[in-house]
């Protein structure tokens, strides 16, 4: 079983359903697939705050895939946390502010494994895991841009 994480960008009125476990919206939600960070999720996020996601927000001044909990919106995996568009804004703007270089620099597999980073192994190297999550990153970054391009939350969900 494995652990990935999706985002989707989500208007004020799904973000609201969601916050209020409205059923229909609930369901809609979880049935649809969104942006998938396949395992690279905990490892990107490691590398941009140095620290476990759900652990708070360390180098960056918001979570990348935030901190409040949708209780309603859960696939299995625990409850989907959700930024607003304006947090999705600063967000954005912070992984502008970080290009493929200087996030592969903050790539550091033995803190990784010292802090039992997902799905990180004893076997890989730098190189490996830079490769593994590189691409995810870019994908993050992406679709960011594109949700403050459109004025949207985010929501992330495990699943």
């Amino acid at each position: 079983m494995s652990m990935n994480l999706e985002l989707r960008a989500v208007n004020d009125d799904e973000i609201n359903g969601l916050m209020d476990g409205d059923p229909e919206t609930c369901e809609g939600f979880l049935s649809n697939d969104g942006t998938s960070l396949d395992k690279a999720w905990d490892g990107i996020h490691f590398a941009l705050t140095g620290k476990k996601f759900g652990d708070g927000s360390g180098r960056m001044s918001y979570e990348p895939f935030g901190d409040r909990y949708l209780d309603a919106v859960d696939a299995g995996y625990g409850p989907a946390t959700y930024l607003a568009p304006e947090e999705v804004a600063v967000v954005s703007r912070l992984l502008k502010g970080i290009p493929a270089d200087a996030f592969a620099a903050l790539i550091d597999v033995k803190a990784m494994l010292a802090a039992d980073i997902y799905p990180i192994q004893q076997t890989e190297t730098d190189a490996d895991v830079r490769a593994f999550l590189s691409p995810a990153y870019e994908t993050l970054k992406s679709f960011y841009a594109d949700a403050v391009g459109r004025g949207m939350g985010v929501v992330a969900v495990m699943r």
